[in-house]
This record gives C-alpha cells, structure tokens and sequence, in this order.
C-alpha cells in the first residue's frame, strides 16, 4: 500500500487554487536586473530572486498563485535593463479576467504586456 499512495495521489485533481494561477512568461533582448517585486494576492510557486539578471535568448517564467480559494494573484515586479530606466510589469486576477501592464521610465527601450487565458506575456526589447 505504501508504493500505492504515491501513484494515487499523483491521479488526484490538484486543487481549485491551481486553476487561478498566473503565469508570467518574460523575454527580454537586452539584460535586464530584477530590482523590485511584490504580490498583492497569492504566492510564488518559485520564487524569483532580487538582484537576477534577465538575459536576452533565455526566456523567464512565474507562476503566481492564490493561498486559497477565491483569492486573486496579482502583483508587480520592476527589472531595470542594463542602459538604464525601469520597466515595471503588472498584474491582477479578477475571476477568469487576468489583467497586465508594461510601463517604461527613462528608458528608450519598448515594453509590452500581452496576456492570452491566464499567461501574461511580456517583451523587454525588440
């Protein structure tokens, strides 16, 4: 039975909390730091780590997801590219509406924030 469990756990639906999540899918053509980040609903299924460096060719992806049931992630985290500004990216989860922004300071690089069900895709660069 105990070589059992395993198996029949991993045949059991994840829970309804999953289902909510939020994936941030981010690319980037030029290097770009993580200088600030902060969710106002949910966690991370991986946290990100302050300080990383983004790198262009090498696609980033997280997942925040609600606690519990009926709570909405949403955040916002800021990279700072490697000439300089900011791009801060944020997001909220109302229902099945998953809403995003990309917003630039001081910097002449484009940013954008595209979201499709519940990814959001962002683009640093070209």
């Amino acid at each position: 039975m105990r070589r059992l469990l395993p198996v029949l756990l991993a045949l059991l639906p994840l829970p309804a909390v999953a289902d909510n999540a939020v994936t941030l899918s981010i690319r980037t053509s030029v290097p770009a730091m993580l200088t600030a980040y902060e969710l106002t609903g949910g966690d991370w299924v991986s946290a990100p780590v302050p300080g990383a460096v983004f790198r262009p060719g090498e696609p980033v992806t997280l997942v925040n997801r609600p606690d519990t049931p009926g709570e909405a992630p949403g955040g916002f985290l800021t990279l700072t590219p490697a000439g300089g500004g900011a791009v801060t990216v944020t997001w909220s989860r109302a229902g099945a509406a998953v809403r995003a922004t990309a917003a630039t300071r001081a910097t002449g690089i484009p940013a954008s924030a595209a979201v499709s069900g519940s990814t959001v895709s962002v683009v640093i660069g070209d």
